[in-house]
């Protein structure tokens, strides 16, 4: 998906791990006014596209099934929201210098299973 020449790019890739470029697809996260970038099932789609977990055929692909299936594509979109958030949490408390909690470990066992 190319980007237009006047456009920058939505979403930075500086967390060096892809777990990590995923926890930043909210900007300002820890802010009172965090803003998030994956507001519709497309977006996540094309991040995934240009993270480099998906072909352009395969993003075609789920975007067809999602036309066909939308509700089932948002469902898809919040799951991956709730992971990303359990994501950020882990990863801000050990950025804290602190242990993760167990919810915070239990949150994303249930999540990745």
């Amino acid at each position: 998906m190319a980007e237009s020449a006047t456009s920058a790019p939505r979403w930075g890739f500086l967390g060096g791990h892809l777990c990590l470029d995923f926890a930043n697809t909210v900007d300002w996260h820890a802010s009172d006014r965090p803003e998030e970038l994956l507001t519709s099932y497309g977006e996540f789609v094309e991040w995934s596209q240009r993270a480099g977990i998906l072909t352009e055929e395969q993003a075609q692909s789920l975007l067809r099934q999602a036309a066909e299936r939308p509700d089932a594509a948002e469902a898809v979109l919040k799951q991956a929201i709730v992971l990303r958030e359990v994501i950020y949490e882990v990863f801000a408390a050990i950025a804290h210098g602190r242990s993760p909690q167990d919810a915070e470990l239990n949150r994303l066992n249930a999540a990745l299973s």
